[in-house]
């Protein structure tokens, strides 16, 4: 588990739901805006089995959307720290580029600290 704050700079609330915050985040590395939506863990456990099955559909579909292209996310989401998931980040920060298309957000990678699951993922404009 590492730090999100280690890898990416978080700036303006751009939503909120029942379990997750969206923030616009700033890569450190590179400079570069994505969306964080950042999950709970307090949450999930507030609300059981019915909480966790939520947020593991949730993401499962935003999953779904890279199917197993992404060299990236494998490499980031299995990463034991920030820093190893910030390297295998910034290695291969242009690894989905080409999966999406005009209006799909491509999926990065996820980041787990002690308190939240942190899905990074392109911001829409």
């Amino acid at each position: 588990m590492g730090n999100v704050s280690e890898i990416f700079e978080f700036r303006d609330g751009l939503g909120r739901g029942a379990y997750a915050e969206v923030w616009r985040v700033t890569h450190r590395a590179t400079g570069r805006d994505y969306a964080c939506k950042s999950i709970s863990k307090a949450l999930i456990q507030k609300h059981g089995h019915g909480g966790l099955n939520a947020v593991s559909c949730e993401i499962e579909n935003h999953l779904a959307v890279l199917g197993t292209a992404s060299s990236s996310l494998a490499r980031a989401s299995s990463a034991v720290n920030a820093k190893s998931a910030d390297a295998a980040f910034a290695a291969d920060s242009t690894a989905s580029a080409g999966l999406g298309g005009v209006g799909v957000i491509d999926f990065h990678m996820v980041v787990e600290d002690s308190t939240h699951i942190h899905l990074i993922m392109d911001v829409c404009e």
